[in-house]
């Protein structure tokens, strides 16, 4: 079965990395005001629904493209 995923902490990883600043859900939020759990459900992959003001925020955030922010994989079947 194919998801949608967020690449949330592989991209804060990736700006932590460039700008030698360590960033976390809190620092995030400061920024973009998406609060800390929406950015954790985001990344587990249990979100339901985004809003494209989210995404947006997102992406200017990372400064990137939505292909470098959401990938459609295949993952496990869970019963």
């Amino acid at each position: 079965m194919k998801k949608l995923t967020f690449r949330i902490r592989e991209l804060m990883a990736e700006k932590s990395r460039i700008e030698k600043k360590k960033y976390t859900y809190q620092t995030v939020y400061e920024t973009t005001g998406i609060s800390p759990n929406t950015l954790s459900t985001l990344a587990t992959g249990k979100a339901k629904m985004v809003g494209h003001s989210t995404i947006e925020r997102l992406l200017d955030f990372f400064e990137c493209e939505v292909a470098d922010l959401l990938v459609y994989k295949e993952v496990e079947a869970r019963d």
